[in-house]
């Protein structure tokens, strides 16, 4: 488990993080995730949770895996590994539009506060297959603000939610509470951006 860096064409290693071929030229296969964790180990789950959406990069996780088709890779075989990176989970964009007896030029519409509730925000990461499970844990959390009053964003389990209502936004207005509750059959799934506009109107 060993740090790289990405340079603009090449990765490169941190200082005592080199990665060498066995000496034996046994072939072996190429694991690449990001963000780079010290404690991960294959064969152990890891455990993802997206309670903080703050810094939103750093929960974007990022994977690749580069097996030569099955034969691996040695020393004398190849001079490159090629790493395609997948994203691993899915993305929501909010975008509020200021409806009936409500203004976006508002300073109350720009401050407003925006909750997610009824999402997962925990599940395992195994870097053996690149997949996710066991999603958990349904807190609420506030999405990052990419634009105030514009847009907001957030990183979430690829997931399939059933009932219309299994997860809510609500939108915190001048002290009014303005709640959208989901349709049925949202499905997310990993690498997928999905984007919700929704007009808030104060009556009606």
């Amino acid at each position: 488990n060993r740090q790289y860096t990405f340079s603009g064409n090449q990765f490169i290693p941190s200082l005592g993080n080199e990665i060498y071929f066995p000496v034996s030229n046994t072939k072996v296969d190429f694991i690449a995730y990001y963000p780079y964790n010290q404690t991960y180990q294959l064969g152990l789950p890891v455990v993802l949770s997206l309670n903080d959406q703050s810094n939103i990069s750093r929960l974007d996780v990022l994977y690749a895996k580069s097996t030569n088709a099955g034969a691996g890779y040695n020393k004398t075989g190849v001079t490159n590994v090629p790493l395609t990176f997948e994203h691993v989970l899915s993305k929501i964009i909010i975008r509020p539009i200021a409806g009936e007896g409500l203004s976006s030029t508002e300073a109350s519409w720009k401050d407003m506060l925006v909750e997610i509730n009824g999402l997962h925000t925990r599940c395992n990461f195994d870097l053996t297959t690149g997949l996710v499970s066991s999603p958990h844990l349904q807190t609420p959390f506030l999405p990052y603000t990419r634009t105030p009053g514009v847009a907001y964003e957030a990183i979430t389990i690829p997931n399939e939610y059933t009932q219309a209502g299994s997860f809510s936004f609500k939108f915190q207005v001048g002290g009014n509470a303005y709640v959208f509750n989901s349709p049925a059959n949202e499905r997310f799934e990993p690498g997928k951006e999905y984007t919700y506009t929704i007009t808030v109107n104060k009556t009606g």
